[in-house]
């Protein structure tokens, strides 16, 4: 019987050269790169939706305590109307809803919203016609519209809300 003779012939295996490591690594890195810039982007995204939401949720908050409040008002109670503050007096005492410190909405002394950038009313007569802010158009005011611009944050760009509000004691009135 013969015996069989295997030879190896190490200078033709095949194997892994070092240009086919780093290539491999250069490609994987590139992978990871692009992953990293896309979960980057998505969380960036992920914020943004954060925070407008978080800052439309305090406006309108503020918003829905300021209708409720008007909502009860009676007729002859109103005090004062300006562009950016609105007085009543009720049974425990007067109330006043306007811009406070240039960066925050009051109602009294309370602060109910930050970082507003605007504040304002409009008043409009029985017909829905509007009504200029002076004391002279106080019996005329039958609906309000509130709204609220909150300030920018980032490059989020700022966000207005509007209510309009007729008070309950004022709905006998024909208002379009």
């Amino acid at each position: 019987m013969k015996k069989k003779t295997t030879t190896h012939q190490y200078g033709n295996s095949k194997g892994t050269s070092l240009i086919e490591v780093i290539l491999a690594m250069v490609i994987s890195l590139i992978i990871i790169l692009v992953i990293v810039q896309t979960l980057i982007a998505h969380l960036d995204a992920f914020y943004y939706v954060a925070n407008r939401r978080s800052s439309v949720a305090d406006a309108r908050y503020a918003l829905i305590v300021i209708s409720n409040n008007l909502k009860n008002i009676s007729p002859g109670t109103i005090t004062d109307i300006q562009s950016s503050q609105f007085t009543y007096t009720e049974s425990m005492g007067p109330t006043t809803f306007r811009f406070y410190t240039a960066d925050s909405i009051s109602r009294n002394n309370d602060v109910l919203l930050k970082d507003v950038n605007n504040f304002w009313f409009n008043y409009f007569d029985q017909n829905g016609a509007p009504l200029s802010p002076t004391v002279a158009n106080i019996p005329n005011v039958r609906r309000i519209r509130v709204s609220i611009e909150t300030k920018p944050h980032n490059d989020e760009g700022s966000i207005t809300i509007s209510a309009f509000v007729v008070p309950r004691d004022f709905l006998g009135y024909d208002i379009q």
